[in-house]
């Protein structure tokens, strides 16, 4: 690789080594790039790097021609879904394997090709210059810290996680770096004999992953099992946690069926249903989950109560004659309608639970299932509030909380 003058070190009289012709460019921009050494901006003379034959041996395996065979470089920027105008991360680009071609995908973008090793720096600055590639950007990081910038949309993370030893505190710094809405695309090598790849005791098995990426607070997006044959490939997204904060969604995960078809006669608590019979479907796809279940008996059933009506911050609850705060209450017009309910589990037939103390309309959507356990959950000597003093002893429902009223 020619020897560019942008970090070049040599002696104060010594004459300006010879520049090579650049070679056609490949980037969409006319405008020659900058010359400025990225290495001399981090304050690191290139002086005191390794040999070049030493690291010319390290970029040419890495660079080595059947290494596409296996890596599929093209099929993965592919699967990246990028438009051309984005910012990519390249994150331990090492000799710029990936980042060249993202530059060519990101035309109307920007590639920040990041690495620890100040070698591997001077080396993409050096590419990228013959190159005449205007949108890569050649940064060098500390070993701790991803320096990731803010503005990226997307990051890619190659064969780089295993080499990282704190890699939770890592990951985190990566979580606040990018901006929300952001994406970080993982590669790493499967579990087994490999032909390629680090030993076995380096890799770190996809359930690893997922723990480490969800613990950094990403999301798993999507997953490409199939596109590497000897790694994994996975994508995740940075979410906005404000937006979370405003909007939640969660999906059914079964249906309540009873013999109660409207509010109005309806037990107001389970423990005043007394033997009424119901059971719970749950959908198939999560029937595993019920192992060892049927070892309790009683299980919290939580619920959308779909027929509830509207939010009503003051109500007069069944149990009394006087209006109450919501929060101070079990009513159902509640901002968020669930419902919850302790039954009596009788059985668990396949992806059915049969139950007892049935205290919820039929046909209402499921969205979760917990055991009850009495040293959690039965506090003796708690204080209920004006609940201790009820006037009313009505133990069943009305229509008043009704959305069909």
């Amino acid at each position: 690789m020619t020897q560019l003058g942008g970090c070049k070190s040599s002696p104060a009289n010594a004459p300006a080594a010879p520049v090579s012709p650049p070679r056609p460019a490949h980037s969409a921009h006319s405008s020659q790039p900058p010359i400025d050494c990225p290495l001399r901006k981090a304050g690191i003379d290139p002086g005191s790097l390794k040999p070049f034959e030493e690291t010319q041996k390290y970029i040419d395996f890495l660079e080595r021609p059947d290494r596409a065979t296996w890596q599929k470089p093209d099929e993965v920027v592919a699967a990246l879904g990028l438009t051309g105008t984005e910012t990519v991360a390249d994150v331990g680009a090492g000799s710029g394997y990936f980042s060249s071609r993202l530059a060519r995908v990101v035309p109307k973008g920007r590639v920040v090709a990041i690495d620890v090793e100040p070698e591997m720096i001077r080396h993409i600055h050096h590419k990228s210059m013959e190159e005449q590639f205007t949108n890569v950007d050649a940064v060098l990081a500390p070993l701790d810290d991803p320096s990731i910038p803010r503005e990226s949309d997307l990051v890619l993370i190659c064969d780089v996680l295993h080499h990282v030893e704190a890699r939770e505190a890592w990951l985190a710094k990566a979580f606040r770096e990018l901006k929300p809405g952001s994406r970080l695309a993982l590669i790493e090598f499967k579990e087994g004999t490999l032909p390629e790849g680090p030993p076995e005791r380096m890799k770190i098995p996809r359930s690893g992953l997922l723990r480490l990426m969800q613990d950094a607070g990403f999301v798993l997006q999507s997953e490409r099992p199939d596109l590497l044959p000897y790694q994994t490939f996975l994508v995740f997204a940075r979410p906005d946690r404000e937006a979370q904060m405003k909007e939640i969604t969660y999906r059914p995960i079964g249906v309540v069926h009873s013999e109660f078809v409207k509010q109005e006669g309806t037990p107001i608590q389970s423990v005043f249903a007394g033997n009424a019979k119901g059971y719970i479907e749950l959908d198939p796809a999560y029937a595993p989950a019920l192992k060892d279940l049927e070892g309790m008996e009683r299980i919290w059933v939580l619920y959308h109560l779909d027929r509830a009506a509207p939010y009503q911050p003051l109500v007069v609850p069944y149990l009394d004659d006087s209006k109450h705060g919501l929060f101070a209450t079990r009513s159902p017009p509640r901002p968020n309608p669930i419902g919850i309910s302790v039954l009596r589990l009788i059985a668990v037939k396949g992806n059915r639970l049969e139950v007892e103390g049935m205290d919820i309309l039929d046909g209402t959507p499921l969205l979760d299932i917990k055991p009850y356990v009495p040293q959690f959950d039965a506090v003796e000597a708690s204080r209920a509030g004006w609940f201790d003093h009820a006037k009313k002893k009505d133990h069943a429902a009305d229509a008043r909380f009704d959305s069909n009223r």
